[in-house]
């Protein structure tokens, strides 16, 4: 049995996911994202996915639809035409049917160059 670590990302692939989304410009240069999701399996008879494909829960080892939720929230800001700045962090709340798997925390920076 594989545990959900704290680095795996989860794969669309058997999930049903509902994400409404905030986006905020408090500033000309400056954009802010903001959302929730809620995320159920299409169908309990099929697992949940990494990324890369490899089973980390499978179809067998719950009978319960919802797997968890998550919140992200991203910010650009743009310097100049040429260079934005940016961020985006995600924590992800794993539904206590799919325990032991552990819950997500991710955050990243970012600069973009444009020629």
């Amino acid at each position: 049995m594989k545990r959900l670590s704290r680095t795996s990302e989860i794969r669309t692939q058997n999930l049903t996911i509902v994400q409404p989304m905030l986006t905020l410009q408090p500033l000309r240069k400056l954009t802010l994202d903001f959302s929730v999701a809620g995320l159920w399996r299409t169908s309990i008879r099929d697992g949940v996915y990494s990324l890369g494909g490899q089973v980390l829960r499978s179809g067998n080892e719950t009978d319960s639809r919802f797997f968890g939720k998550r919140a992200t929230a991203a910010g650009r800001y743009t310097l100049n035409p040429f260079t934005t700045l940016g961020f985006y962090t995600i924590y992800g709340d794993v539904s206590e049917k799919f325990k032991p798997g552990r819950d997500l925390f991710y955050g990243a920076g970012y600069v973009t160059f444009r020629f």
